[in-house]
């Protein structure tokens, strides 16, 4: 035995080679390699494939399945087990379902900029989107070559959409997949690479082995590789041949660029009579289109559509803390927000990217909350215009009408979560357009001010629509539904408390002064929490009686009492602390010398869908107070 394995003689390798050769004869392997071969080469006459190239024939046979029928041979023989147990789903009769299997990934180049010790504080997982249906995968190690190993059942829909099992084939949808990387200390994530892929290539054998090369920041360069697996269950008695399945979805795709012509024509002419009908109209932020992330340029309306969560939003007001709870990036820039005349601009993320990531543009924040509305069944718009610094912003305006049945508006923030009347404290400033997923109008009134504008959009002569007739020839993919993730709460809740305080321990032994905890006086913060967060989503305050009252008695006479709220969405220590030192108030409570000092800590987290959570902590000190001289 050397370093580098055992040493095999060559009568041994021959024995080998006889033994896999005599397994491969009698599990027909080489019959159904020669009747694919020749199956595949006679229907596809016209492809450059050639029956005596290995690479071609391993190709076919790897799509094909025969591959993973082998090795399932393998595993079941003596001694060997599957790796890891399928899931088990339940079916429903008369129904066709996409089996999707994750089976690994490799060559996620941007791992490798990451220090080893920084590693343990990521995670990746996957992604998928089909249709009405989304699933995110198990999180695994980060690294270049991740582990993927997860699977998915996904309805194809196809009664939904009038078709029935042996019209598969034109179910449009295709299957989205996109490998994110997850900081476990902030709670937010990064899309490394994404791809579309047509699903219906498994009509050929209702098996399918892929391996797709994701998209991602370096155009022209993959960022990583993930091998997934397709399997039609129950297997389609109707199967087409690859050419049949090519002419097809090429007829798809042509249909759909003939489409998007079609509108693009419609609104240069739509946008050319804007601009001439009044000079100040040039100057105003109306966008019709914006690009998905394949490059491909849609109405706006496609990034709205009615949105409803089964779990932890209950009220309108609860899903417009839900969104602002997500990360902004990028909050003051305008690329995003472009007229019609520039379509180069950076694309909008899909609601299933944005929803994974928690993090996005002020766009994002936009759509996302007006589609939440729409799905409590309010008259819910996308607006965009200017803030009162001058900045070109997004925000939601729902609609409805007063006693003497004049439109009156409501102003939502999508980034703080607040509302107001038109005339009440936000900080927007115009309104050039307003749009969701059926409709678009642009402003046609002289002024384009937020006081003075009317809001009886159906009125043409103070909104231009757009025909939503023609919004609807252009084809739209089904919006990503909202997942709802198990969080352990108590133990999250347990974890951060105890790096708080340790934290804090280690602070002031760096100052040289002792710190002492009051648990009683911990537990009495918890009722001031759910009272921050009950503010937070109905924007007024509670009375504040019993937690004065509780507070004193928990201090007796003769104390000072001094706390700092702070609200985050993750679970860093580090910047915890930072934030709350960075306030003087804050300073002076964690450098507090005083007699009889006491110190409380209190955190308490509100779970929201898609692992989004609001992170509440309050630090207080309470200390005796000085004898008066």
């Amino acid at each position: 035995m050397t370093s580098e394995g055992a040493i095999v003689s060559p009568e041994r390798l021959d024995e080998m080679k006889s033994a896999i050769h005599s397994f491969l004869a009698k599990s027909n392997v080489y019959d159904s390699i020669r009747d694919i071969v020749d199956t595949y080469v006679s229907e596809n006459k016209d492809s450059a494939i050639q029956a005596d190239s290995p690479s071609d024939i391993m190709r076919i046979i790897k799509e094909k399945g025969i591959l993973n029928e082998l090795v399932s041979k393998l595993k079941s023989g003596p001694g060997l087990a599957p790796s890891k147990k399928s899931k088990q789903f339940a079916f429903v009769e008369g129904e066709c379902y996409l089996h999707a299997r994750l089976t690994g990934g490799r060559a996620f180049v941007d791992n490798v900029d990451l220090m080893p010790s920084a590693l343990k504080n990521y995670s990746l997982f996957v992604c998928v989107h089909f249709g009405s249906q989304r699933f995110r995968s198990s999180p695994t190690n980060c690294s270049t070559d991740p582990k993927f190993d997860d699977d998915f059942l996904f309805n194809i829909e196809a009664s939904s959409l009038g078709y029935s099992s042996s019209d598969l084939i034109e179910v449009p949808y295709p299957l989205h997949i996109a490998v994110f990387r997850e900081s476990k200390l902030d709670n937010v994530a990064e899309l490394l690479g994404e791809n579309m892929c047509d699903w219906r290539k498994v009509l050929r054998s209702n098996f399918l082995s892929l391996t797709i090369e994701l998209c991602g920041r370096n155009a022209g360069v993959p960022a990583g590789i993930v091998e997934l697996q397709l399997e039609l269950l129950p297997g389609s008695k109707t199967q087409y041949s690859e050419n049949e399945i090519s002419s097809r979805l090429e007829k798809q795709r042509l249909a759909i660029l003939t489409a998007d012509r079609e509108f693009l024509l419609y609104a240069r002419r739509w946008w050319s009579e804007y601009q001439s009908a009044r000079e100040t109209h040039k100057d105003r932020k109306v966008k019709v289109f914006a690009s998905t992330s394949n490059g491909r340029m849609v109405p706006v309306t496609h990034f709205v559509s009615p949105m409803q969560a089964e779990c932890h939003l209950s009220s309108p007001l609860d899903a417009a803390r839900f969104v602002s709870l997500f990360k902004v990036l990028n909050e003051h820039s305008e690329t995003p927000l472009q007229s019609i005349e520039n379509e180069t601009g950076s694309g909008w993320l899909s609601a299933s990217v944005f929803l994974s990531q928690r993090q996005g543009s002020q766009c994002n924040h936009a759509t996302l909350l007006c589609s939440l509305l729409l799905g409590f069944s309010l008259d819910a718009f996308c607006a965009m215009g200017t803030s009162r610094n001058g900045n070109v912003v997004m925000f939601v305006v729902t609609l409805s009408r007063d006693s003497s049945g004049v439109a009156q508006a409501t102003i939502w923030d999508p980034v703080s979560g607040e509302r107001n009347p038109v005339n009440g404290a936000h900080a927007f400033a115009t309104v050039d357009c307003l749009f969701n997923g059926k409709s678009f109008f642009a402003n046609f009134q002289a002024s384009n001010s937020l006081l003075t504008a009317s809001f009886e959009v159906e009125n043409e002569e103070l909104w231009k629509p757009l025909n939503p007739l023609k919004l609807r020839i252009v084809p739209k993919i089904p919006h990503a539904p909202i997942l709802c993730q198990d969080v352990r709460v108590p133990e999250m809740e347990k974890s951060l408390e105890m790096g708080l305080r340790e934290y804090l321990i280690a602070r002031r032994n760096s100052m040289g002064v002792m710190t002492q905890f009051n648990d009683d006086l911990s537990y009495a913060l918890a009722q001031a929490l759910q009272s921050y967060e009950r503010q937070r989503r109905s924007g007024q305050s509670d009375a504040s009686s019993f937690f004065e009252l509780c507070v004193r008695g928990v201090l007796g006479p003769g104390k000072t009492f001094k706390a700092i709220p702070v609200n985050v969405s993750h679970e860093n220590v580090g910047v915890i602390m930072d934030i709350i030192q960075s306030s003087d108030a804050g300073k002076e409570i964690v450098e507090t010398v005083a007699d009889d000092v006491k110190f409380a800590l209190r955190v308490q987290m509100f779970p929201f869908p898609e692992g989004v959570r609001s992170v509440w902590v309050l630090l207080a000190v309470a200390y005796r107070n000085k004898p008066s001289e």
